[in-house]
């Protein structure tokens, strides 16, 4: 609030220096060259796109006689079967192993016969496992990384003094991560991003919430494409008092993300007590704790929301909903089709793999509340929700 405050009374609230600030830390902290910071989200995921296909191996050789297809993991956000159509590209869904939420490595392999101009990635539910095999065929990777942020951060982020005195003191209040006394916190794993162009969409239920979205460059190449293709394409670039609350949340970041680490580890432990499960191995600590149900997916929803705890639709939002019904819920007894239907937007030609491992994760899992600011109260009553979920 303060930090959104100082640039109100400023008057200075349109792209400036606090946008140069947010897009340069974060590009420096994700070993990145530059990039771009733009006031939409779909636009941010066409830049990246852009750039991808720009620097893609075949070039428009690739797809001759039709638009060049471009895959995208099926729990990528639907943003991207939007700007990829946006962009004359035609989008191919990638299956995904339902025990993990990485791309599946069987169907990855049939789609890039497709001799695609791009790959897009996501860490909604999972990590993307190592893809020598996109590496050997010259696929570029766009990487969204904006539910997978905290994991990807070294420490410390560089908060500023004010930042980093008020994370302790709400620390100490809230009596901070679950620690055995005497025992020096464990430090929390990096996950290096993998994509040649990183997304990081800023907006829910991504980590940085201020509207819009980034794109970031790995290669100087790469840079001086995206410092161009603002102006090419009339894109808004993303406004100061946003950048400035982006910038306040980035600042708080590292601090918590032990925080999210412990937790995780927690709501592990409390799932193993259930019949259900979790995604193995795990990501990268976001700030949403995935389950797996076995069945009746409403009434294990409707069994946290009883007891205060918020518990949303994995897959929502996701590729993959474009190509489910709106009924038949599997949890609930419902059979899901032997293939997706076509749906125009934004099925595009993703019948051409079955997404059975997708449809299972969009019927079966949920997104419990994994915020480093739970209190030791409330992380408590999320642990005993999961270990108790009929």
């Amino acid at each position: 609030m303060h930090a959104v405050l100082e640039c109100l009374v400023s008057e200075d609230i349109g792209p400036g220096p606090i946008t140069k600030q947010l897009t340069g830390e974060l590009a420096a902290a994700l070993d990145c060259r530059g990039g771009l910071a733009l006031a939409d989200y779909q636009a941010a995921a066409a830049a990246a796109l852009y750039l991808a296909t720009e620097t893609a191996a075949g070039g428009e050789d690739s797809a001759p006689g039709g638009p060049r297809p471009v895959l995208l993991s099926a729990l990528v956000p639907l943003t991207y079967v939007y700007a990829a159509r946006g962009a004359g590209l035609h989008p191919l869904l990638v299956d995904v192993d339902p025990e993990t939420g990485a791309l599946d490595g069987e169907s990855l392999q049939r789609m890039l016969a497709h001799r695609p101009c791009a790959l897009v990635i996501g860490h909604a539910l999972g990590a993307s496992e190592p893809l020598d095999e996109v590496r050997a065929a010259g696929v570029p990777i766009v990487e969204d990384i904006s539910a997978a942020l905290p994991g990807m951060v070294p420490e410390p982020a560089g908060p500023a003094p004010g930042n980093a005195a008020r994370a302790g003191a709400t620390g100490a209040a809230d009596g901070g991560a679950d620690q055995t006394p005497g025992k020096p916190p464990e430090s929390a794993p990096v996950r290096a991003p993998v994509g040649d162009v990183l997304v990081i969409g800023l907006q829910a239920p991504g980590v940085l919430v201020a509207g819009g979205g980034l794109a970031l460059a790995r290669s100087p190449r790469g840079r001086r494409l995206l410092a161009g293709c603002r102006t090419r394409f009339g894109w808004a670039e993303l406004a100061d008092v946003n950048a400035a609350l982006a910038l306040a949340q980035w600042h708080d970041l590292a601090a918590g993300r032990r925080r999210c680490a412990d937790l995780a580890a927690r709501f592990r432990d409390a799932v193993a007590r259930s019949r259900h499960r979790t995604l193995a191995p795990a990501a990268a600590p976001g700030t949403l704790f995935p389950v797996v149900v076995e069945d009746g997916l409403r009434a294990v929803q409707r069994y946290a929301t009883r007891h205060h705890v918020e518990a949303r639709l994995g897959c929502e939002g996701a590729a993959i909903t474009g190509l489910l019904p709106a009924e038949g819920d599997q949890a609930d007894g419902g059979q899901p089709p032997a293939a997706p239907a076509p749906a125009d937007p934004p099925a595009g030609a993703a019948a051409e793999e079955r997404l059975t491992g997708a449809q299972e994760l969009a019927r079966r899992c949920l997104l419990f509340p994994l915020y480093p600011e739970l209190r030791d109260a409330q992380a408590g009553q999320v642990a005993r929700v999961l270990a108790t979920l009929p």
